[in-house]
């Protein structure tokens, strides 16, 4: 990707706006008359991590907040004037619609962002830029009518990374956090808790390509944004990617996969009593070696649990596992499409009863296990387990 050209004669340039804590690797090149050499000289570096100490609170002054520039990176749409730091926490008040765009990759620290006014609708587009968040996240639809909204497009190229808790929400109108217009290659990385609330939603095909949930820790993913959907990546949905997050599904809702359902790593996906099915029948669930999928609902998803409904593929590693752990009192039906790895069966409650029942032919092809005396399995009649 090309970064900066330097003045004629000039051995040496500085290079701004980087991601902090990030290897670069480089190429340079001569330019005569237009034209690139062919030779070049080339290396890497590896930048400063930030440490998140020395941020200053900075406020938008730019288009929607009484300016005119659209250019999120600019230092005089900040005040007090500066292009935003790592450790910056950022402030966005807009009371009049507008489409903002990064012109580079950039690192902030926190962002607090709202709009407001009926009919008013504020856009950040990334371009093929990526944005880093190191802090806390809040974008809301303070107030307005149903037209007003808050759109994070991830366009192609682009990548957005929240590193901490990221909350979308809307008093009145559309809160639409994980778009990429007209399907694009665009990546959103949550390593934090994520809440959507109510107004969360998105349209069918407007999807970046790839949601992953990539926390240190345990991560909890909220929905409550009751009567819409909150569609997730378009190509996939990922369960850990460089780390291996155990994934808490909660709220009153749902958010639905797109794409595939990839569980990597030793990663766990827990979706208590919650659903998490496919928008529509096709794709895959993947389950890598060591990697849990753990299931507490009696309905929702496969008849009987909340298995994951309308996926048509499925390839679970030997050693993958996928709990049956409904509360005591829940009884639970073990869905037989998938060859399981191992196959746990619990009670959630540690007391009184439960039974996990097969409606069909099971296929687990690493252990079986009844993993406490407060469940039952009802093996069914007439059936062939292997």
């Amino acid at each position: 990707e090309y970064f900066s050209q330097a003045a004629a004669g000039a051995t040496s340039a500085v290079q701004q706006g980087l991601l902090s804590g990030t290897t670069f690797y480089w190429k340079v090149y001569a330019v005569s008359e237009g034209a690139l050499s062919t030779g070049f000289a080339s290396g890497n570096a590896t930048t400063t991590a930030c440490t998140g100490t020395g941020g200053i609170t900075r406020t938008w002054i730019g288009s929607g907040s009484g300016g005119s520039s659209t250019n999120f990176n600019l230092s005089t749409n900040w005040s007090p004037n500066g292009t935003p730091s790592c450790a910056d926490s950022l402030v966005m008040v807009l009371t009049s619609g507008t489409i903002i765009s990064l012109s580079s990759s950039i690192e902030i620290g926190a962002i607090n962002t709202s709009i407001s006014g009926s009919e008013n609708v504020f856009r950040l587009n990334t371009g093929a830029h990526s944005l880093q968040v190191n802090g806390t996240a809040y974008f809301n639809v303070a107030s307005g009518n149903n037209n007003t909204q808050v759109q994070i497009n991830v366009e192609d190229g682009g990548s957005i990374t929240y590193n901490r808790s990221a909350t979308f929400s809307a008093a009145v109108g559309g809160n639409f956090p994980v778009l990429g217009i007209g399907g694009t290659t665009g990546i959103i990385t949550f390593k934090g808790d994520v809440t959507f609330n109510v107004g969360c939603q998105e349209n069918i095909l407007d999807q970046p390509d790839k949601v992953i949930f990539d926390g240190m820790g345990t991560q909890t993913l909220t929905c409550n944004n009751t009567g819409f959907y909150m569609f997730l990546g378009r190509t996939s949905t990922e369960i850990g990617s460089t780390n291996n997050p155990t994934v808490i599904l909660a709220g009153s809702t749902f958010s639905t996969p797109y794409g595939n359902l990839n569980i990597n790593g030793t990663s766990t996906l827990d979706l208590s009593t919650n659903t998490f099915n496919r928008y529509a029948s096709g794709g895959t669930i993947t389950l890598a070696a060591s990697a849990t999928l753990k299931l507490s609902g009696s309905t929702g998803g496969q008849t009987g649990s909340n298995f994951p409904s309308n996926f048509t593929t499925f390839s679970f590693a030997p050693t993958s596992n996928v709990y049956y752990n409904s509360a005591s009192g829940v009884n639970q039906t073990i869905y037989n499409g998938p060859a399981y790895g191992n196959l746990i069966l619990s009670n959630k409650t540690g007391s009184g009863s439960t039974t996990k029942s097969a409606t069909g032919n099971l296929s687990v092809v690493g252990n079986f296990t009844i993993n406490d005396t407060y469940t039952t399995f009802n093996a069914g009649t007439s059936l062939n387990h292997s």
